[in-house]
């Protein structure tokens, strides 16, 4: 694969990775993103770092992502808001 391939593939442009490649210490959730994009497991180069492997969260990666988990939890707010409304008034009123 070429540089451009590859850093297209996990998600960044070429200019990136060259930024990546000179940083000394890159978090291993980019070098993750890379490992995906050339089908290699970094574990065994990074043992430590086995462990952050398998806690990673879903990461967001594109704005519809994140809209999607905005709404999720805004709906899933408003749903519980209005039980939490419900049970007050029945509470406060009874049954008018």
């Amino acid at each position: 694969m070429t540089i451009t391939a590859v850093a297209k593939a996990a998600g960044y442009d070429r200019s990136t990775f060259y930024n990546h490649i000179k940083e000394d210490k890159l978090p291993y959730k980019i070098i993750l993103r890379y490992g995906k994009a050339l089908k290699h497991d970094f574990s065994e180069e990074y043992p430590e770092e086995k462990a952050a492997k398998a806690s990673d969260a879903k990461e967001i990666i594109s704005f519809e992502d994140m809209e999607k988990e905005r709404d999720y939890w805004r709906d899933k707010y408003h749903a519980l808001a209005d039980r939490v409304l419900d049970k007050l008034t029945k509470e406060n009123f009874g049954d008018l």
